[in-house]
Order: structure tokens, then sequence, then C-alpha cells
């Protein structure tokens, strides 16, 4: 079949025409014809024939052209008759379906082309044409000949002949499946961004650079106290005003983001719709126009109200500290390397010498002379380890070139990571003088002199016969009201025991208990007792000395070390311990496996595109996945079994005192740890972020050491990570 479009009907119709022009005149030849009369006819079927000729070659060309055109075009084509046949296809159509002109042709079209499930719906489309003789635009599935579905958007009209019978249908289809495709997915990209910006923790906002919100999530609503974004958005009309506390930071927010195109957690005070204030860290860009212009601003805000407070409790803590430090009655200063490293303002009145000189001075310099040996003897034996005594008494020659005397108490602890001596220096030049005239005038009482200290105490079997001045002062009692009590009625009660047996014993070394007033008040006191013979009686003369301050100072030294300690061994980020850490306990794990013969397992674990959650969230929520990636395992794993960061996302883990044919056991563990990994969702402050992890595995052989295990064990994670991640490797 053959179709004309546009003027090639109106030569097809020339064409039948011109094949009726004999037949009329054929009409008027009943009568016999003149020569003039034949001959004019003849002249006439000559001009005739001339005018039928043009019409053919120029309908000729028509449907030649009209054919080739639709050939070429770059759309599909399709002629279908009443009976539903296919009676034309072009080659743009078949080649995208894979078929030849003859496998279609004179075929149904709905069974040939058309999926099942549209079959009887296109069906009702063509009824539909031919009832109402109007264009149509539809889309509809076709098959290609392997069975593939195309997408087709269809331009059709139904041809119909002059008694109005319909006669066939033509279409011209545009394959608009990689379109839909794309619609697609940016329908779901658009629905994505969406939840992300209706369901953030943070406020997000759009703003423009006039002050005015453009658009803003609930989140961000809430952290305001606003109803929803909408009542935000139309309540402020003007972000300067209303929006932020102080217009200069306004202003350093606008200066930034015209000079850079960006801030990065601006933190500033903001009003809240009841007036309220509060405070934000403020992360935004400047999103630009085709012209380089500002269009609007674009950012996110968190709420750091609560960290403020405990950043201003901390400040105020250490203001509190400081002031203490600064204020205290003794000299404190920290020395390293022979270089004091801190001094307090009782050191420089004590020395002479400002803050800036005592840095830059050895700390030996400040000593006298003829003292200088026993402070070094003493300050190296204790970064020995050795523990020489930490209290005692030695002069320093004050800038003035004046001698004084101090008692120092000194103390091994760690500053910066590395050893150091914690120093307090009391100036006891005063006491030292009295100390000194005492025993000028008390030479007739030798056994005195040596026990005294601070309060001294007269006691035959443990009943009070004579107590000096100090002592009343120390606890408060006359002179008189000391004769005849008891030594324990001077102990608070938990100490009494120990005191009396000490008392009764002859117990003759420096001890500590805490004494008590007379108004009932408790102190930390050191006792020193010797016994005597003196006129015929056993007497036990003892020395007691206030040591509050000490006790203090060591308890708080004590508390400092145990911090300096835990922050020596544990990574600052998660809590589990660090390399150097765990590497230690892993070689006192070796030693003990081979001690006892005993199985030791390591496993070295790392988290799996660890980088892609810090591009993907940032470096904070890749430290919140971290903190809960330690604490997961550590719940995963047995109370005994050890956990320390190795480096980076990789850990570090010691798995002992496993049974000797332990495969199954050992493999259980780590696939334990892998598993629930793997299935946790790890909360972090932009929500819960999935990981996995990949972990080497190896196992003690023979003596082999720390480093050989970790390297075997570091090989067979490399495995892990070429054979797809998210699972175990053990060792070769």
């Amino acid at each position: 079949m053959v179709l004309y479009f546009g003027e090639s009907e109106d030569y097809f119709c020339k064409y039948v025409q011109a094949n009726q022009v004999t037949k009329e005149h054929g009409i008027a030849m009943d009568k016999k014809p003149t020569y003039e009369e034949l001959e004019k006819r003849v002249q006439e079927l000559e001009k005739i024939g001339s005018e039928q000729k043009l019409v053919e070659e120029k309908l000729f060309e028509e449907i030649y052209f009209s054919q080739t055109l639709l050939q070429a075009a770059p759309v599909f084509f399709v002629a279908i008759n009443a009976e539903g046949k296919t009676i034309m296809v072009n080659e743009t159509m078949l080649h995208s379906l894979g078929y030849k002109q003859e496998e279609v042709v004179g075929k149904d079209y709905l069974t040939t082309f058309v999926p099942e499930k549209n079959r009887e719906e296109l069906s009702k489309i063509f009824d539909k044409l031919i009832q109402q003789k109007k264009p149509t635009l539809n889309e509809n599935f076709i098959m290609t000949k392997d069975g593939k579905e195309l997408l087709i958007e269809w331009h059709g009209r139904s041809i119909f002949n002059k008694k109005g019978e319909f006669s066939y249908f033509f279409g011209l289809g545009i394959d608009i499946t990689e379109r839909k495709q794309v619609e697609e997915k940016l329908r779901e990209s658009e629905e994505r961004y969406r939840s992300i910006f209706e369901n953030a923790v943070e406020g997000l906002f759009q703003s423009t650079p006039e002050g005015r919100f453009i658009s803003v999530n609930p989140s961000f609503a809430r952290m305001l106290g606003y109803a929803s974004p909408e009542e935000l958005v139309s309540g402020t009309s003007d972000i300067t005003k209303q929006y932020y506390v102080n217009n200069e930071d306004r202003q350093r927010y606008e200066q930034l983001l015209q000079t850079a195109g960006f801030v990065e957690n601006f933190e500033y005070r903001v009003r809240c719709k009841d007036g309220s204030h509060i405070w934000v860290s403020d992360s935004t860009r400047a999103i630009y126009d085709r012209d380089g212009k500002t269009a609007r601003y674009e950012g996110y805000v968190t709420d750091i109200t609560e960290r403020k407070r405990v950043d201003e409790a901390l400040q105020e803590s250490e203001d509190k500290y400081r002031i203490v430090v600064e204020n205290a009655t003794d000299a404190i200063l920290v020395a390293q390397d022979g270089v004091t490293k801190f001094s307090n303002r009782r050191a420089e009145e004590l020395t002479g010498y400002s803050a800036e000189e005592l840095s830059n001075t050895p700390f030996i310099d400040f000593v006298h002379p003829n003292d200088k040996e026993t402070v070094l003897d003493r300050y190296r034996r204790r970064l020995k380890g050795e523990n020489p005594v930490n209290i005692y008494s030695f002069r320093i020659i004050h800038k003035s070139g004046l001698e004084k005397t101090v008692q120092i108490n000194a103390v091994l602890f760690q500053w910066e990571d590395r050893p150091a001596t914690l120093i307090f220096l009391r100036d006891i030049t005063d006491r030292k003088k009295s100390e000194n005239a005492l025993r000028e005038s008390e030479t007739k009482n030798k056994a005195l002199q040596e026990a005294t200290f601070e309060a001294l105490f007269f006691s035959v079997k443990g009943v009070c016969i004579e107590a000096n001045n100090s002592a009343s002062q120390l606890f408060g009692y006359k002179h008189d009201e000391f004769i005849g009590i008891l030594g324990t009625d001077i102990i608070a009660d938990e100490f009494k025991t120990i005191v009396k047996d000490k008392m009764l014993s002859g117990y003759d070394q420096p001890y500590e208990a805490i004494a008590q007033r007379k108004d009932g008040s408790k102190f930390w006191a050191e006792f020193h007792g010797k016994m005597f013979e003196y006129q015929g009686k056993i007497i036990r003369v003892t020395s007691v000395r206030d040591i509050t301050d000490q006790m203090q100072a060591k308890q708080e030294l004590k508390l400092l070390n145990l911090k300096f300690e835990h922050e020596a061994t544990h990574d600052p980020l998660t809590g589990a311990s660090n390399r150097r850490a765990i590497l230690d306990r892993l070689s006192g794990e070796l030693v003990r496996a081979k001690r006892g013969n005993l199985k030791l397992s390591i496993g070295l674990c790392d988290i799996d595109h660890f980088k892609h959650v810090n591009d993907k969230y940032g470096h904070q929520v890749g430290d919140d996945v971290l903190c809960n990636f330690v604490k997961t395992v550590q719940n995963t794993l047995r109370p005994y079994d050890l956990v320390g960061r190795y480096g980076g996302e990789e850990f570090l883990l010691v798995i002992p005192e496993l049974p000797a044919s332990s495969g199954l056991v050992e493999e259980r563990i780590y696939e334990r740890v892998r598993a629930r990994i793997a299935d946790h969702k790890m909360v972090t402050r932009s929500g819960e972020v999935g990981i996995t992890i990949s972990i080497g595995i190896t196992s003690r052989s023979g003596d082999e050491t720390a480093d050989a295990m970790i390297a075997k064990a570091d090989a067979a994670l490399y495995r892990a990570k070429e054979n797809g991640r998210n699972q175990l490797a053990f060792s070769d």
C-alpha cells in the first residue's frame, strides 16, 4: 500500500482526472467527425497526454520524496490499516526494534509490538481515534524483537476516504525511555533532598543577601521555638534585627561571605520566638547567579548553647584553679630537664626572680652551693624510679643574695608526656631560726631536741605528763588541760586503735593519722615518737606536725597522676587504649601466653571506606562513628579481651586465653564483632551511619614477637580488603 500526504493528494486527483478525459471526449464522438474536427481532437488529445505525463512525473517525485523523508526521519513511523495490520514501518523504527520489513508488514500490530498488558488499553485508544477523527498524543510501551520494552510518545492521526470511511492510521513516535528514566531519577533525587532537608538534625536554611529567609527546615524552626518553618519564614522580615542578637555579628558574617564566599563554624547568639537567646554555630556558603552576583545564602546551624555553658564552666573551673595556684602560700614549680617549666607567683616572691627569669634558669642554680649535691642526688634517684626522701629542707640563694631555708616536697609525674618533677617549696627560714634558738636554749635536753618537729607530748604508759606551747596552739588545749589525758584523746575515733598500738609498742618511725582538736575539728598529722629513760621512768616523747596541706597536695598529685596516666595510655577521642598502650598490653599477653603455653590471637581491624564517611558527613561525624565503633566492639568482646586504636581508623583486637584447639572459637569471636558492626547503625550528630569492617587475624606461633604478629595480621587485612571487604581473613 502507498500513502500520499500533503500536495501528493492533489497530484493523485489530477492523475485520476487525466485518465477520465478520453472517456469524456469519447461521449462526444457519436457522429462522424470532419477532418478539421479530427485534427482538432488529435491536438487536444496530444495536449492532454502531455499534461498527464507531467502530472505523473510530478506525482512520482512527490511520492519518492515523501517516502525518502519518512525513511530517513529520526522518529518512528508506522501505518496500520482497518484490520489492525501493519502496512508500513520506517527504517528508524525497524532498526531500533531489531526487525526487518518483511517480519512486520502485514502482521497484527498489537501482538507484534505491544506488550500484552497494554494491548487492551491501546485498542481502546485506536477505537477512540476512529470515532473522534482528531489527532492524538499519547505514551505507550512497545517491544523490541528481543523483548525489551521502550516507552514511546506517539503523535497519531486517522485517515478516512472521501466517503468518510476509515482507511488507515499512521503515527509518528519519539523514544522517551531514557528521558523518562532521567526524569524519574531526578524526581527520586529531589525526594531524597527534600527528605534530608526535612529530617536533618541541624537547622538548614536559605536566605537572601538582603536579610530574609527563603526557606528553613523543621529543625531550624524548632530550634528557635516556632511551630513550623512557614511561621518562622513569614514572621521574619529582617534577619539582622529579628534574628541576630548583635548587629556586629551580622556585619562580620556578611563580610566573610563577600570576601571568601563561605563561613565555617561561625558562632554567635540568636533570638528565639519567645525572646530568649541561644548560641549557634553557623556554616554558610554564597550561591551566585550567571552574572556572578550573590543570589542567596545556603547553610546550616547547630545549637551550641550547652557546649558554651560547659566551656564557660570549664573556664571558670580553670580560673579557680589558677587562683588557687597563684595564691598558694607555698611556691609551686614544675622542673623538667633541669629547667623550670612552670612557676606560680609565690615562687617569684620566694626567689626574687620573675617567671621569665625562672623559666630560663636551671633550678639547681638557685640552690645554695653547699646543698646542691644533696638536691641533685635526690633528683637523679627520683628520675631513676627510686624513692628518695620527698620532704626535706635545704638552702636557696635569693636574687638579692640573701640566703633562705626552704622545705621541699618533690614528686615525679608526667608533664606533656615526659617525666618531670612537681615541687612545693615552703619558706621555713624563720622557723629554722626559731628552731636554732630553741636548740641553743634547750641544750640540757638533747633527747627532746632530737624528737622536736612541731607539737611535743611526753607520756608514760599512754598518759600525758607534759606538752609544749605548739601542742596547745595546734590542738586548742591549755597547757594544764593536757596533763593526765590519754594520748588517744587527741586522735580521731577511726585511728585510736592504731595510734594506741604504736604508742604502747614503742614504734619509733613517723606515721600518719587523723588528729582531733578540742573543738572537734580534724586534720591530718604526722606522728613521730621515741622512748627514753628519764629519772627511772620510760617516757615516750611524741612530736605531732600538721600535714593537712601536704596530704591535700599528695591527693591532688595522685589525682593528677591518674589523669596523666590515663591520658598517656588512652586515645583522647575514643577512650580506647592508644597505640603504645595496646602494644604494651600485647607484649605482656605474649609473655603470659608463652609462659603458660596458651593460645593468643590478634585481629587488625579497619573500617571499610572510612574516608567516604568523612567526605560525605564531615570529620565530626567521622569522630562520632569512631567513638560508637569502639563502644560497640567493647560490648561485643569478652570482658578480658582488649581493643586499642592502632592508627586512624585501624584498631587492634587482642584475644587472650583461647583453648589450645580454638579455631572455631577464635573465628566466632571475630565474626561476632564483624556482624555486630555490619548490623549496627552508628549514632552520630547527623543521624545513623552504617559501616562495615575488615579484619586480618593471626595467632601466636612459637616465640613470635608482637611486631611479627602484627605484620602477619596486616597482610591478612590486606587480603580481606582485596577480596571485597566486610570479611575476615586469617594469616597463612
